[in-house]
């Protein structure tokens, strides 16, 4: 009965099935913060926890936050002050990439460094 359809099968079969790309989706989010070297207040080996609780509430941490990007999963989570930038460099990135196909059809492939019978 080696057709029987069990769990080992099963998950065999999963194992096989390669998930179909996604490109990933982009979520403008203010709390897109990453730490800097920057410190908010100096460092002191003889603070005590309770000094140190009472600093890090009055100046909001205990190091600088400024504006960055960071991917989870299949989603980046980018602050609005870098989004503007992004579109902008994925906007020039995408008129690249549409104009070298273009012109791929009508260049030599000697004048296309892409082109897989370009030569040099």
């Amino acid at each position: 009965m080696s057709g029987a359809f069990t769990m080992d099968k099963l998950n065999a079969a999963v194992r096989l099935v390669q998930s179909v790309p996604r490109f990933p989706t982009i979520s403008v989010t203010p709390s897109a913060l990453v730490e800097t070297e920057e410190r908010l207040f100096p460092v002191s080996r003889h603070r005590s926890r309770r000094i140190h609780k009472k600093l890090v509430k009055r100046h909001g941490g205990v190091f600088r936050m400024k504006p960055g990007a960071f991917q989870i999963g299949d989603q980046i989570f980018i602050h609005p002050a870098l989004y503007e930038d992004f579109k902008r460099h994925e906007a020039a990135r995408l008129r690249e990439s549409s104009d070298r196909a273009f012109m791929r059809g009508f260049l030599p492939a000697t004048h296309d460094p892409h082109h897989p019978g370009a030569t040099g």
